[in-house]
């Protein structure tokens, strides 16, 4: 178990305590959030159709107690571990490099990794995707009920203090904005890490700087594709998901076999987006004295005739 604090800076919960209405959308827009960060890690998407799984409402569920010394509430969440000790075991959240066992995790502290990052604007975080970052926007009404922030600790060292504000929130809608939509491709490379549990495995692609993607089967694919095959050069095909910044977020197999000789030459590169969504508000730039309409406003001496004008057109 793990305790948190989520303080809110208001003058109406500081006198009056909490109202209905935000206690209810806090409470919503935590639990919500921390059932995408905590899906986005185990199964590689943090929102996906059809009926949501079982056990993802026993791991993100928490419980709430009304704080007597502070405005906000303490939240005590238990470990993934504790909740199915079955399904997360003791593996990492990471399939390429030693990291703290997922079991010792809560789904207060995967929403806080990625809520930081999103707030702070971290483009290239693997701790959200675009649909989480929808998600985190659910705290965006309790701004207009009188919410001036919203603080999430829990004291432990390696976990972020996370400030929820409404420039925060800004960045998380224009790092949604930003990150491209997924595309289909197809992509050659050595099966190097797999975990069966849940579907994972990092495909390393013959690039210069072998880069490591992480990936999910798909649930039409068999799980005994991953030990069939794992060490061998494969071939998938699938969707790409992608970061704000362009880099590529997860793979996610919809078909796995062997590969050629032809297709590692060919299929083991890097995606790329197709497109870039775009934010409006990139199109804005603030004129100065040298640019927008300054720069051509007194400009047009006034005195050529017509015929001087087009004369000049034409010899351009």
């Amino acid at each position: 178990m793990a305790e948190y604090r989520v303080e809110l800076e208001s003058s109406t919960a500081r006198h009056f305590g909490l109202p209905a209405t935000i206690t209810q959308q806090l409470i919503h827009a935590l639990y919500t959030s921390a059932k995408g960060a905590v899906r986005l890690q185990v199964e590689g998407l943090s929102v996906a159709r059809g009926t949501q799984p079982a056990w993802l409402n026993q791991a993100a569920d928490f419980s709430v107690l009304i704080a007597e010394d502070f405005p906000g509430l303490r939240i005590v969440a238990p470990t993934l571990g504790e909740t199915s000790p079955d399904r997360f075991g003791q593996y990492g959240l990471d399939l390429t490099q030693d990291d703290r066992p997922i079991g010792d995790e809560t789904a207060m502290s995967l929403l806080s990794r990625g809520l930081d990052d999103a707030l702070e604007g971290r483009a290239d975080s693997d701790a959200f995707d675009a649909p989480l970052l929808r998600v985190f926007e659910r705290f965006a009404p309790l701004f207009t009920a009188g919410v001036e922030s919203v603080r999430i600790t829990n004291g432990r060292s390696d976990s972020p203090v996370v400030v929820i504000d409404p420039s925060g929130l800004h960045r998380v809608e224009r790092l949604h904005n930003r990150t491209p939509p997924p595309r289909q491709a197809r992509l050659a490379g050595v099966l190097d890490a797999i975990r069966y549990s849940d579907r994972a495995f990092t495909l390393i692609l013959q690039d210069a700087g072998e880069t490591r993607l992480r990936g999910f089967l798909a649930d039409e694919v068999s799980a005994t594709r991953l030990p069939e095959l794992w060490g061998q050069s494969v071939v998938l095909t699938g969707p790409v998901h992608f970061r704000p910044s362009g880099v590529p977020l997860r793979v996610e197999a919809a078909h796995l076999d062997l590969a050629t000789v032809n297709d590692l030459a060919m299929f083991s590169k890097i995606p790329r987006p197709m497109d870039r969504r775009l934010d409006p508000r990139d199109l804005f730039r603030l004129q100065g004295s040298h640019s927008g309409i300054n720069a051509i406003f007194g400009q047009w001496p006034g005195e050529e005739s017509a015929d001087d004008v087009i004369a000049a057109l034409e010899q351009t």
